[in-house]
């Protein structure tokens, strides 16, 4: 089968995959600012208060700088207690969800490393046209699938048995650090990212191309 014969084959598990990633990536990102933003607020308006109480000239001034404090706790500041416990009741989804994001990336790139053996054969007669962070991208794909494949050993032992998905993800941390990560957690949403692949179309010419 050709590659672009597989790709045809496995459109619809590719385009599920990779519209749930990016949807549940985006939610994390937007929930997050949310809570950063109201944080800022309260933290501005507690700081305003001190200042008017620091720098009051008379009782009136301490007071408003009082006033000013009381009114912040009762008003943005309890909303965004609200928002920090409903942030703590969401914090076991969230990170669910991004337990969530990493096997659905997994699972992509385990589709294409398929794709990749199924079109072309052993990883050696694979194409090494494409070049990302210094390294084939059909090395970065085959590697990292074996990455998030076999995280939970390293977790475990704190090493991989496979020496090759240590001299893999040392090259990548030199481009990023977020990747030194590769002993303590499942970096398959990274890779997607690193790889660029943001939607179904920029994953088959990747592919195509590799």
């Amino acid at each position: 089968m050709t590659i672009t014969g597989y790709l045809d084959e496995t459109v619809y598990a590719t385009e599920v995959l990779l519209n749930s990633i990016w949807q549940d990536h985006q939610r994390i990102k937007e929930l997050n600012q949310q809570i950063h933003a109201e944080a800022l607020i309260v933290e501005r308006e507690y700081q305003a208060a001190q200042w008017m109480q620091t720098e009051a000239e008379d009782s009136d001034d301490v007071m408003a700088g009082v006033g000013r404090h009381f009114e912040n706790y009762w008003g943005p500041d309890k909303v965004l207690h609200e928002k920090k416990e409903k942030s703590n009741e969401l914090a076991d989804l969230l990170n669910t969800r991004k337990y969530s994001i990493a096997n659905l990336s997994g699972s992509l790139l385990d589709i294409a490393k398929k794709g990749l053996s199924t079109a072309y054969g052993a990883p050696n007669l694979w194409p090494q046209n494409h070049i990302v962070a210094g390294l084939p991208a059909a090395t970065i794909i085959r590697v990292s699938r074996n990455q998030s494949t076999h995280v939970d050993e390293a977790i475990r032992t704190g090493t991989f048995k496979n020496d090759e998905i240590k001299t893999v993800f040392d090259a990548l941390s030199n481009s990023d650090p977020i990747f030194a990560d590769f002993l303590i957690r499942d970096m398959s949403f990274e890779v997607v990212q690193l790889l660029g692949w943001t939607d179904y179309d920029s994953y088959r010419n990747g592919i195509i191309n590799i």
